[in-house]
């Protein structure tokens, strides 16, 4: 029982990092145009954030299953 916890919690931070340096590697020009059309925050990560982090994040889901 305590070592499925402690692999899902190093699961889990590993997934958060990748995740966060691959939103932080996205240009923020990428969001002008958006935001000058007045688009809420939802409809930027929508169309923005998300497809420009799936890669990372299915690639540190199939890194983490091994």
């Amino acid at each position: 029982m305590t070592h499925s916890i402690l692999i899902v919690l190093i699961i889990v931070f590993q997934m958060i990092i990748a995740v966060r340096d691959s939103v932080k590697d996205i240009p923020k020009e990428t969001y002008y145009i958006l935001r000058c059309l007045g688009t809420s925050k939802w409809r930027e990560f929508k169309e923005i954030t998300l497809p420009a982090s799936l890669s990372s994040i299915l690639s540190s889901i199939r890194i983490a299953l091994g």
